[in-house]
């Protein structure tokens, strides 16, 4: 297996022109396919006893004839979540069992949602890279190819515009990614995206052949088809990259998001707005609004300039503390003395952020910002953490001691455990506890 650090991508930079050409870079983990596969098939087991096939899934079976189609909703809905891998069963096991002799093929969107430990496995892997290339805008994001469905049904296309991906092949089966570049594409053939005449295309295709253990990158703006005869897996992971018409929009809703409704707020459910006036700059409506909204109070008094900057800034560090993963997974709550007697450390490789505005702290872990009572002590406590060394919990709190109680000290790092910016150190992970709900309140 390679080591893949800051060398090993500077020389994968300069082999793509800077991930603008494809390559295969063979038998780069091949000692971790078999735990790649089973966190994989870990998130299936998942989604299937959920029965929440809905999310990201779109399943093709063969007919008798062997055409592969789309299956109906209702049907594969039935079909996997009726029956999950079960334990021990590898992904061709599963499909074989499920499929029988029929090609089938599996993708399913934003497999980011579903395994911390699978985030963190390829955080560990690309944080070398993002380091060298900048963070994308818009993050990275992940998605399952499971199948022996031949030719990718989607037929020949090109990814969206920005977005280049790195292709982990789990095997068992090979497959073969053949690609065109843009302009050859055009000039022989009438259809752009989502061409199913395929072969005829293949002599002016380059072929890219790669099996268990190899990492196949391609840059988005090559025409593209993929094809698996036999029963394989592929984790992709995509270098999210937005024009500037798609992060506007995408800064839009997150400035937005800093206004939200008040929610299960009676009044605002039984009241009805009084129509327009008419009258150019009547404030009528603002001031009908304004007590069904709220701001975090720190950010209330900000100019417009001041609040939507801020507002970028917000996204942009929950995007570097979450490894540039975009979609979060739920934190799991838990009793603060949980942690008593422990020494923690940072769940590497990723960071803690914070911003400090007036009497608040923003404390951005995993994706997620927590909006606590400023402490002069916690960004000292974070620094301490993002240096990746053990520490005991009670060297932790003892900073804090004083202006806050102990109990409030544990919660916050409590806080820190449950959304996943922390993990005991070399032992086994405490129990969380979902039920915890009447959680402490931190000083605001």
């Amino acid at each position: 297996m390679q080591k893949i650090d800051k060398a090993w991508w500077q020389n994968v930079l300069a082999n793509t022109e800077n991930l603008r050409e494809p390559i295969v870079l063979p038998q780069v983990f091949e000692n971790e396919v078999d735990t790649l596969s089973e966190l994989t098939v870990d998130i299936f087991r998942k989604l299937a006893l959920a029965r929440g096939t809905e999310s990201g899934f779109r399943v093709w079976v063969s007919d008798e004839h062997g055409v592969i189609a789309p299956e109906p909703t209702k049907a594969y809905d039935d079909r996997l979540c009726d029956n999950p891998p079960l334990p021990g069963e590898s992904i061709a096991q599963w499909g074989k069992r499920i499929f029988g002799d029929r090609k089938f093929g599996i993708i399913m969107n934003d497999g980011q949602l579903y395994s911390a430990e699978m985030n963190q496995q390829i955080a560990r892997k690309i944080q070398p890279l993002l380091d060298l290339i900048g963070m994308p805008l818009t993050g990275v994001s992940t998605t399952y190819f499971v199948g022996n469905y031949g030719y990718t049904p989607l037929g020949i296309h090109q990814d969206r515009i920005g977005e280049d991906v790195f292709h982990f092949h789990l095997g068992p089966g090979p497959k073969v990614m053949y690609t065109w570049d843009e302009e050859l594409y055009k000039s022989i053939s009438g259809v752009m995206n989502n061409r199913t005449n395929i072969e005829e295309l293949l002599p002016a295709a380059n072929k890219y052949p790669f099996e268990a253990g190899d990492i196949f990158f391609m840059p988005w703006d090559k025409y593209h088809v993929g094809y698996s005869d036999e029963i394989s897996l592929g984790l992709t992971m995509w270098i999210n990259n937005p024009t500037p018409a798609f992060f506007i929009r995408k800064l839009a809703r997150s400035i937005l998001g800093e206004i939200t409704p008040i929610k299960n707020h009676a009044v605002m459910l039984n009241t009805v707005l009084s129509p327009d006036s008419g009258i150019p700059g009547d404030p009528k409506i603002f001031e009908e609004l304004a007590p069904y909204l709220q701001v975090d109070e720190a950010m209330a008094d900000l100019s417009l300039q001041e609040f939507m900057q801020l507002s970028i800034e917000n996204y942009r560090m929950g995007l570097l503390s979450n490894g540039g993963f975009v979609l979060l997974q739920a934190p799991e709550p838990m009793a603060p003395d949980a942690l008593l007697g422990q020494t923690v450390q940072l769940v590497q490789p990723f960071k803690l952020f914070h911003i400090v505005l007036k009497h608040k702290i923003f404390l951005f872990v995993r994706g997620y910002r927590l909006s606590i009572a400023y402490h002069p002590a916690l960004p000292g406590l974070l620094e301490r953490l993002n240096a990746g060394e053990p520490v005991a919990v009670a060297d932790l709190i003892e900073p804090l001691l004083g202006e806050w109680t102990e109990e409030v000290a544990r919660y916050v790092v409590a806080l820190l455990f449950s959304h996943r910016g922390i993990e005991l150190a070399g032992a086994a992970q405490p129990a969380h506890a979902p039920a915890y709900a009447e959680q402490l309140a931190v000083p605001a």
